[in-house]
């Protein structure tokens, strides 16, 4: 196979792919390039993205440079005619992102400083083994002075030259700008200069003086000192062994290539390229195509291999085909659109009635209450004083509120049964808690209705307060149907993945707070031990550490003595930075699936 050669603007590249040279001939067609002799073509394109289309048509692997303008990109990649499939995931956000992402390094400060301090010892245990006018001692010196100027007195004058230096320049800077130490120029204004500038006094300032000759000399000396301090710095790093390191704008997987090909061992790696090595957003990807398949069904458009064979299969299973689809996809049909738009109505009125009929205002008085005897009138007029208790037992719904809810809760019972007969993972659906807790919500609403129809017969049931709430709170899990409304839009979509994939944080953030709400409860249940009315247990003063330290605070229960208040300022300023930091963690993580999550979108929908 013969060599091409790929002029760009005067730089030169060398391949033998075949597919290049096709490519090639292709945009000479299109008179986009210029064939200077045989196997020899020139264009003109920036050489700056070449080296990865080589590593295209050579390898059949194509990574972005992070430091490339995502248009430049975008038009590079068209120009040469690579594939948007063929972009990985990893430089999604080179391709589609606005601006440069920002990745935070996290590298260990300790480990750092430990390498910098070995090799210091290091250089120094050759400095005492070598002469002392040896290239050794000069650049254990060197590197003494530039890494740890303070410790030296040849550090010590070199640090402050430099900083002499930098304070000179900037005020050199500051100081050509005013026009009160300019000096003016030789010779006679033109008219040029007085038609461009006269308008402007400040400009035409500028224009007519410029720099003393004493300032020019002081900037150009501190400038050159400057610019050698950083050469040097540079040159002793290098030929002290600094180690390996790798650009910033090399994709991540391309350097794990190109560092497992080259054999060089991971520990000589240092901290500072770690972010470099190891892409933060590559498990996030992974996560996103796991678990969404929205964005695959808009951005093929292509008919699902399922719809091809449904054509054979019986109507039955045809239909169960469409009502699944319509419930796994519903913004991708006509059937999942109306399918979600009844639900999300039911599931509103069912959620409304409920918390109507908790209002006395929508309540009317209990027809069927009995005459009762001196006993139970004192407990339920008198004894009881829960008001909230009193009415639910003296009143009962309305009738057309509470055909309302009877009907609403068979469509969403309807609409749970028929989930379950369409799916193809039964023992999946069954074993989930939220179909769990809509079954159970759904069954309760039956025995809130049979007690209010029925309710004189439990007046004198003494656990009849203990049904009610265990009803209440069954009827109170309903609100959780609303998630099913949002649980097929990409934010609620991200939001469970970023959760999901936050459980260490979360794990973090309760025995982080469990752990110092039991350090500080306990401390200041003995601290307040001498008053008896500010925490009757050390149980209560650890619920009261719990919520001063997440800024909550509801009042009930606070400290009486000097010791108290030191003790609740150090949970509350302790609350304070114990939670901001998982929490920050929290939101840096959703930031970065939703990040990932559009990016990944964008490039989906371009390829229709």
């Amino acid at each position: 196979m013969k060599k091409i050669q790929i002029d760009l603007r005067g730089t030169i590249f060398v391949s033998r792919s075949l597919a290049l040279q096709n490519t090639l001939e292709r945009l000479t067609a299109k008179n986009l390039a210029e064939i200077i002799s045989d196997g020899h073509y020139y264009l003109d394109r920036n050489p700056l993205i070449f080296h990865h289309i080589l590593d295209y048509y050579s390898e059949g692997h194509f990574h972005l440079p992070r430091n490339i303008c995502p248009i430049q990109a975008r038009s590079e990649v068209e120009f040469w005619g690579i594939s948007l499939t063929d972009v990985p995931p990893c430089c999604y956000e080179t391709l589609y992102g606005d601006n440069e992402s920002e990745l935070k390094a996290i590298s260990a400060l300790e480990e750092e400083i430990n390498e910098v301090e070995e090799k210091y010892n290091q250089m120094k245990r050759q400095h005492d083994t070598s002469g002392s006018f040896s290239w050794i001692a000069i650049q254990y010196k060197l590197v003494n002075a530039l890494n740890f100027p303070l410790q030296s007195l040849l550090g010590r004058v070199w640090l402050l030259v430099v900083a002499l230096c930098t304070a000179i320049s900037i005020t050199v800077f500051l100081l050509e700008s005013s026009a009160v130490f300019r000096v003016e120029r030789s010779g006679q204004i033109n008219n040029i200069t007085v038609e461009m500038f006269g308008d402007n006094p400040k400009a035409f300032k500028m224009a007519t003086t410029g720099m003393s000759l004493e300032m020019a000399v002081v900037e150009l000396l501190s400038n050159t000192i400057l610019t050698f301090d950083l050469i040097l710095r540079f040159s002793i790093n290098y030929y002290s062994g600094d180690g390996f390191h790798l650009p910033k704008n090399i994709c991540p997987i391309q350097a794990v290539k190109e560092v497992e090909f080259w054999k060089i061992p991971s520990k000589d790696i240092p901290s500072c390229c770690y972010e470099v090595l190891y892409d933060e957003h590559e498990a996030q990807y992974n996560s996103i195509e796991n678990f969404d398949s929205d964005l695959k069904t808009q951005a093929n458009q292509t008919v699902s291999p399922l719809y091809e064979e449904k054509k054979t299969k019986p109507s039955l299973e045809r239909l169960r085909y469409r009502l699944l689809e319509a419930h796994t996809h519903p913004f991708s049909t006509w059937s999942g659109r109306i399918w979600i738009f009844i639900s999300a109505l039911v599931t509103i009125t069912s959620v409304v009635v409920y918390l109507l009929n908790s209002d006395e205002q929508f309540r009317i008085p209990r027809e069927d209450l009995p005459v009762l005897t001196y006993n139970l009138t004192y407990m339920y007029e008198e004894a009881i004083v829960n008001h909230k208790y009193l009415v639910l037992i003296k009143t009962t719904r309305e009738p057309t509120k509470s055909a309302l809810e009877q009907f609403t809760n068979v469509l969403l019972l309807l609409e749970l049964i028929l989930k379950f007969a369409i799916t193809h993972q039964k023992k999946s659906f069954v074993c989930s808690l939220q179909n769990v807790l809509e079954l159970l919500t759904g069954i309760s609403v039956f025995f809130v209705v049979y007690l209010d129809r029925n309710g004189a017969e439990f007046m004198d049931e003494p656990v009849l307060e203990d049904i009610l709430v265990v009803i209440g709170i069954l009827q109170g899990l309903r609100v959780i149907r609303v998630l099913r409304l949002v649980e097929s839009t990409p934010g609620m979509k991200v939001l469970k993945l970023s959760l999901k994939e936050s459980w260490r944080e979360f794990a973090l953030l309760v025995m982080v707070l469990t752990s110092f709400s039991l350090i500080f409860g306990s401390t200041m249940y003995w601290i307040e031990l001498d008053h008896p009315d500010t925490f009757p247990n050390i149980f209560v003063s650890i619920w009261w550490a719990l919520i001063t330290m997440t800024t909550i605070g509801y009042g009930d229960f606070y400290p009486k003595t000097a010791g108290g208040y030191c003790i609740a300022s150090l949970a509350a300023v302790f609350g304070l930075m114990l939670l901001a930091m998982p929490i920050t963690i929290l939101a840096s993580n959703f930031n970065a699936f939703y990040n990932c999550y559009n990016y990944r979108r964008r490039h989906l929908l371009s390829r229709t």
